[in-house]
Parts: structure tokens; sequence; C-alpha cells
């Protein structure tokens, strides 16, 4: 175990009943455009089984987490039911922030272990899935979160494929795929580094291969061929058509209007007539990403 993640589980001890736990961001991962000796807050997410109780029995715990208003909710009949409500709108993630903890300043998500599951397949909102695209830090691992983000992995390597040309490098590729949950961000016109997806990916290069090298040689080997750093996937229709349909139901639905699978095929093979996809991929993206992000940055 490293020092970096000693501290982590010693954050995570603050903390009870957590299915899953990783940290994320550049207080945990690095990333290139800090200077040394700078300490980014560390991120976390926690996946729990049931966010009203979690919410109630944390804030006994550590009631100094918890902003005046929740701390009150909380505390009132039916409270916790409220405080409930506001977690489930937009990305179904709740935020306690600038929290010390450790001698670290620590921002924490909690997130229903049954939503977030559901994101990672279907990719309701791309929010916590959009994360774990990218190389995070499991602190506390599940099984069946572990399963389901394979799946997402691969959607997120299908949607790069149609986004990319047929012959990439593989920086490109990881940086393709994590741009993929910044689309329609609105946080990336004001408050990110302009220069976020090129810090993450660059340093760590080595990550991404841990991630995604599994994945391509399992379920990508007939139509993506790697040649060192260099790739060339096959582009034909038959191909590009079976990513779409692939696709998690979320972007279909952005792309297509409709969650009927025929209706959907038909329109996917009238993007591939009209040379659209790139298009229509991107815009779907969007659509996904910026409710999302939206309604978190006002919560």
């Amino acid at each position: 175990m490293t020092n970096n993640d000693e501290v982590l589980h010693q954050v995570l001890s603050h903390f009870q009943d957590v299915s899953h736990a990783f940290g994320y961001g550049s207080g945990v991962v690095r990333q290139a455009g800090y200077k040394t000796g700078e300490k980014p807050m560390m991120d976390f997410i926690f996946a729990v089984s049931d966010v009203s109780t979690w919410h109630r029995r944390n804030r006994e715990k550590n009631p100094s987490h918890y902003a005046t208003i929740p701390r009150f909710l909380l505390n009132s009949d039916g409270g916790s039911k409220i405080v409930e409500a506001v977690q489930n709108m937009g990305a179904g993630i709740y935020y306690n922030t600038e929290i010390p903890i450790e001698g670290n300043i620590v921002k924490y998500g909690v997130i229903s272990t049954d939503k977030l599951c559901q994101d990672l397949i279907e990719w309701d909102t791309l929010y916590v899935s959009g994360r774990m695209q990218k190389p995070v830090v499991t602190v506390q691992s599940n099984p069946r979160v572990v399963e389901v983000n394979a799946i997402n992995l691969a959607s997120a390597l299908r949607s790069s494929l149609l986004l990319l040309p047929e012959a990439f490098s593989e920086e490109e590729l990881y940086t393709k795929i994590t741009s993929l949950s910044y689309a329609g961000d609105i946080r990336m016109r004001f408050a990110e580094n302009p220069q976020k997806i090129t810090n993450i990916v660059r340093t760590n290069m080595d990550r991404f291969r841990d991630l995604y090298h599994p994945i391509i040689t399992s379920q990508f080997h007939r139509h993506l061929m790697r040649d060192h750093q260099q790739f060339k996937q096959d582009k034909s229709p038959d191909v590009r058509l079976m990513h779409m349909t692939h696709l998690p139901e979320g972007l279909r639905y952005h792309m297509t209007k409709t969650r009927e699978q025929k209706q959907q095929r038909q329109t996917f093979e009238m993007i591939l007539k009209q040379k659209t996809e790139t298009s229509a991929v991107s815009n779907g993206l969007a659509s996904i990403v910026k409710s999302s992000s939206t309604t978190q940055t006002a919560k």
C-alpha cells in the first residue's frame, strides 16, 4: 500500500456502511499543471445502499460536515426525506465539501449503489460513470459495481471509436475517452482548466492502459488493430452500426429520440448513409452531460 493509498483508507475510516468508494481528481490521481508542493482537495464518491439512512447516521457521527440547512433538515421530522429528494435531483449525488479530515481537505459525494450501477450501464447522467471512465483509486470495492463498470468502460471505448478516424494514436484514444463526460459540461466554460483533459491523459497513460487494454484485447480485437502506440480500426458500415446499436440506452435515446429498438436501428442506418455519426454521438453526449451538470452545479 502506498502512502497515498494509506491516506485514502484513513479518510474512509471516518465513515460507516460504504458499499463502494473511490478517490478521483487531481488530489488523488496525479495530473499535470500543479506546482510542486501544491495540495489539491481530495475528491471521493461513496456508494451506499440507502442514502436517507446513511445521511442521518452520518450527520450523527459527523455533524460538522453538513451545511446549516441540510443539518437542520436531517434533525427535523421527515427531514431526511427532503435531503433525499434534493439528492435525487440531477445526477443523484449529494456532496459535502471542504471537510478537514486527517490533515487533508476533502469533498465527498454520496450516491445510492443502485443509482450508480444504473448510470454505469445506461448513461442516464454520465456524471459518476464519466468519472469512472478515467483512472480513479478504489478504496472500498463492491463486486457488483466492478462488474457493471466493465460495461461502462466498453461503452466509453465504443463511443470513442465512433468519434475517431480510421487511424489514431494511443494518446488520442484516451483523450477522446476522457472528453466524453465533459461534452456539454457547463463548468468547462468558466470553472475548469481548459487543459484539464490533456493534463489527465499525459500523466496517466499507464493507468489508462490498465483500464482499457483488457477490454480491447477481449472484446474489440476483431475491429481494432494495434501497432505499438498506434491504432487502426475497422470503419465499415456494418461495424459502425454494431457500435451504435450497442451504445448505452441513455445515449441511444438522445441520438434517436426514441426507446424503440427497431426505430433506433432505422435512425442509425440513416445516420450512416448521411455519414453524420460523429455529430450524432457528440450531440447525444452533450445533451446528457449538459442536463446533469447544470442541475448538479446548481445543487
